[in-house]
């Protein structure tokens, strides 16, 4: 299982935080979602000591990134003032708008195919080997 509430889609994190800062504070400015992005990139970084290797797009640094495409109806409206795309990542991306990925230069993910393994085979590797791994370990 994942650690925590069962995800890893970094969207839907970023999105539980800036509501959980709300609520926790009561407050409707609090964690606005430059902070909550940050939080997810550098902040994330520098909490793994990384942060001068990945969590923003410097030279010298790893070209780690994601395209969205912003064209997506989860991303609408896009207005051209006040438009707010962080307010817009933050609030109502999901993830599935990603077009592509790129880690340390090498694009790893593009238009919903992954580029660099078999996604079939790790699926059933996974649906095979995970339920042996847990009976062996006594998990229900």
């Amino acid at each position: 299982q994942a650690a925590g509430n069962n995800s890893c889609n970094v969207f839907n994190e970023m999105k539980l935080m800036s509501f959980f800062g709300k609520m926790h504070t009561q407050d409707p400015t609090a964690m606005p979602a430059g902070e909550v992005l940050r939080m997810a990139t550098i902040d994330g970084a520098k909490a793994l000591g990384l942060e001068a290797e990945i969590g923003s797009l410097e030279a010298g640094k790893k070209a780690d990134m994601i395209l969205v495409d912003t064209r997506h109806p989860t991303l609408q409206p896009l207005i051209e003032e006040p438009f707010n795309l962080t307010a817009n990542l933050v609030l109502a991306a999901r993830g599935h708008e990603v077009s592509l990925v790129m880690i340390d230069g090498k694009i790893v993910y593009r238009d919903g195919q992954l580029q660099t393994i078999d996604e079939p085979a790790v699926i059933e590797a996974i649906q095979t080997t995970v339920p042996k791994k847990r009976r062996k370990v006594g998990f229900q």
